[in-house]
């Protein structure tokens, strides 16, 4: 983890008293000699990194004497809210929230009351009031420019100036997303490069929907110079497809998001050119921390980042566990 988010969990520590019990999914805690909080966390859905990120979390309740009462919406805006408003009522001390949708934001705030409330992950669209809200997470900005700097180097060194390129997207509507997909866009036409779409379409952060998209674009027979998906399941997806269809993964670069354990042993083996490690554990750690200080009056900023970090050939093992 970068020194600076480190340096940021160290501040909300001093900020905040040591408290020891257990804390889960649904755990209760107690606290001697000051308050127990209690912490609520609805999250978008439960995928590898997603569980991940909650995972720390729960691990950092557990150290802090924290309760955390972690629900998954399963992708359902309508259930978030519903698991929000509901949180409301049994008067929890603050509200952690992966978004399922970044338009959802408002509604998600409205229904949070008199909470605070920490996004994680996912940035909502609204401005966020010091000392009530925050929001922990990375630059989206810089995750695609870290993808575009990846393939810069794959095409330079083979004196290709125009790419012709494949690109899965995330789900709509989701505002890393839209960044993600907009600046690898931008790294590359910053870089020299004329971009040639050549097909483009949303798996929804799904290898599965992924692995379908690519078999039906594959059969229409288009060449391609290199595959750009917004996360590391859709580039798996994509991969195997390639697989299928005898197209080599080591000629046509495929390029993710995540560094998951799934990704970077797909790096080992060749077949993931670069991916971008996005900390789930750092996020889950931040958001409980900011969660607290929330709790406890203390008026944090309202954006704490966790820095992305490009992962190729030359580090990947550093991030295998």
């Amino acid at each position: 983890m970068e020194k600076r988010f480190s340096m940021v969990l160290v501040l909300l520590s001093l900020l905040l008293t040591p408290i020891f019990a257990n804390g889960s999914q649904e755990s209760s805690s107690s606290q001697e000699g000051g308050k127990s909080y209690r912490i609520a966390f609805t999250m978008a859905l439960r995928d590898q990194f997603l569980s991940t990120m909650e995972n720390a979390c729960l691990a950092e309740a557990k150290k802090e004497g924290v309760k955390v009462a972690s629900q998954d919406a399963q992708q359902s805006s309508n259930a978030q809210l519903s698991q929000v408003q509901q949180f409301a009522a049994q008067d929890y001390d603050a509200l952690i929230v992966n978004l399922v949708t970044t338009d959802n934001s408002q509604a998600v705030l409205s229904a949070a009351g008199d909470m605070p409330v920490v996004f994680v992950n996912r940035a909502p669209d609204v401005d966020l009031v010091k000392g009530k809200q925050t929001y922990v997470g990375s630059d989206e900005h810089k995750s695609g420019a870290f993808q575009a700097q990846a393939l810069a180097k794959f095409f330079t060194e083979r004196n290709v100036k125009t790419i012709n390129y494949v690109l899965l997207q995330g789900t709509l509507g989701l505002q890393h997303t839209t960044l993600r997909t907009s600046s690898v866009k931008k790294g590359l036409e910053d870089a020299g490069f004329t971009l040639n779409q050549v097909y483009q379409d949303t798996a929804e952060y799904d290898r599965a929907k992924a692995l379908n998209k690519m078999q039906q674009f594959i059969a229409s027979g288009k060449k391609f110079d290199c595959v750009i998906c917004n996360n590391d399941e859709m580039a798996l997806g994509a991969i195997a497809a390639m697989k299928q269809a005898g197209l080599d993964p080591k000629e046509i670069p495929v390029v993710g998001i995540d560094a998951t354990a799934a990704g970077l042993t797909a790096m080992e083996n060749g077949e993931l050119y670069a991916t971008v490690f996005q900390d789930a554990k750092g996020q889950g750690e931040g958001a409980l921390k900011a969660a607290m200080a929330l709790a406890s009056g203390q008026e944090i900023d309202t954006y704490i980042d966790i820095p992305f970090q490009l992962v190729d050939q030359s580090n990947y093992k550093n991030y295998m566990k």
